[in-house]
């Protein structure tokens, strides 16, 4: 059946009721209100805390069947076509009532098997549509995989009982009668080593991501991680504090010295605007004028340092403030290029020589991070994972502070030669 957002219509689990101002306390039953509490209800799991957190929790925004769960309706043989999750995430899915819904799964380990199998079962369609798999659209025999050597399982699942699907485990399956079912998406640590995997994927079909992967990652690493997220979480953050390094090392050698520090305008408005909502006289920033937050909310978007980025939101906001390259489709959360010709058509540090004809003393680097940021975040995790011991602050602020003092000199030599 379709999928129904039960944020906007309703589902078969009863939510939490939000606080309201006049103070009023929940009048449901008894029953009811734990049932909302409850950790295996669906529209919990996806910002889990406590002991078997989920990282979407950081993701502020309701996104239909990744933080807030999707209702299907089903029928007799309607099916659902193979595919893993967005980002390869988890995937909770419960059979509120109705007849049973038969599943087949991969396992993720023989993802790359299974799409062999199918390029060589589909060789038309996959010449036409190269990304074939992320469309939804194919239903293919259980037994023609099986017969390529692809291990496939079954499962009834009956009214009453949940099915969790792993990260790129490919799965489909049909209704075997009438019945509605929910699900939705979760991500406790241990999915981060899928998540680059999955937003490398998008970048090579162009295809848009839907979350934000670098994003989530610097937020769940500013928040302070425990010891088992921050093991799963340092690889990660150490990937993107190489890959920045290098990428604007390598814009650097090709021509492009000119760099700006950026926040999306948006981002900058929207904090703004919240900062004049919760302004109070005598709170806030110099005395909590509006004048002033608006001053100083626009000062973090023109430039922003220490002082003026406190007043922007850090939590995660789902890459939507952020723009995408032109030729990837990767969220630029970190850093990108743009170039005079066109600046409302940027383009990532990888595909920057991409961008247009012009020669790369006419673009520019803008950057929401600076590597001094990631390298924080970085030392951060690593001491939060136990596989970094913890500096003094008189240690940590001379080490990178020279460390800054040689790359800037080496950064203003290089700038002059090519000026």
């Amino acid at each position: 059946g379709g999928d129904v957002d039960v944020s906007a219509n309703g589902g078969g689990f009863p939510r939490r009721v939000e606080a309201r101002s006049s103070g009023g306390a929940d009048t449901r039953p008894d029953d009811v209100i734990a049932a909302a509490e409850h950790a295996w209800n669906l529209n919990n799991i996806p910002r889990q805390g406590g002991e078997h957190a989920s990282l979407l929790r950081q993701v502020t925004e309701n996104v239909p069947g990744i933080t807030t769960p999707l209702m299907h309706v089903g029928s007799t043989f309607s099916s659902f076509c193979w595919r893993y999750e967005d980002h390869m995430l988890y995937s909770i899915n419960y059979n509120h009532a109705g007849a049973a819904k038969t599943w087949y799964g991969v396992p993720g380990a023989s993802a790359d098997a299974f799409e062999e199998s199918f390029k060589q079962s589909t060789p038309d369609l996959f010449a036409a549509q190269p990304d074939l798999v992320l469309s939804l659209v194919t239903m293919l025999s259980p037994s023609l995989l099986q017969n390529d050597g692809v291990p496939v399982y079954r499962a009834d699942q009956k009214a009453g009982e949940f099915v969790v699907t792993f990260p790129k485990a490919y799965h489909a399956g049909f209704n075997c009668g009438f019945n509605v079912s929910e699900e939705v998406c979760f991500a406790p640590p241990d999915w981060l080593r899928f998540g680059n995997d999955a937003v490398e994927r998008y970048r090579f079909y162009r295809k848009p991501s839907v979350l934000c992967h670098d994003e989530l990652a610097c937020v769940v690493a500013a928040d302070d991680p425990s010891a088992e997220v921050a093991k799963w979480l340092v690889s990660d953050i150490k990937r993107i504090t190489h890959d920045e390094r290098a990428g604007r090392e390598q814009l650097f050698t090709d021509g492009v010295v000119r760099s700006k520090r950026y926040v999306p305008k948006k981002l900058a408005m929207a904090a703004m605007a919240k900062k004049r909502e919760s302004d109070v006289p005598g709170g806030g920033f110099g005395g909590g004028s509006n004048a002033n937050a608006s001053s100083l909310a626009l000062d973090a978007a023109l430039d922003p340092t220490a002082e003026t980025e406190s007043v922007l939101a850090l939590e995660n906001a789902n890459g939507a403030y952020d723009r995408e390259c032109t030729i990837c489709r990767y969220i630029l959360h970190c850093s990108g290029v743009a170039c005079s010709c066109n600046p409302n058509r940027p383009a990532c540090l990888r595909h920057s020589a991409e961008l247009c004809d012009c020669p790369p003393s006419h673009r520019v680097m803008f950057y929401r991070k600076s590597i001094a940021q990631l390298e924080r975040l970085c030392n951060d995790v690593e001491r939060a994972s136990g596989k970094r011991s913890k500096a003094s602050d008189k240690e940590k602020a001379f080490g990178s502070a020279k460390a800054r003092q040689k790359r800037a000199a080496a950064w203003v030599k290089k700038a002059n030669e090519t000026l």
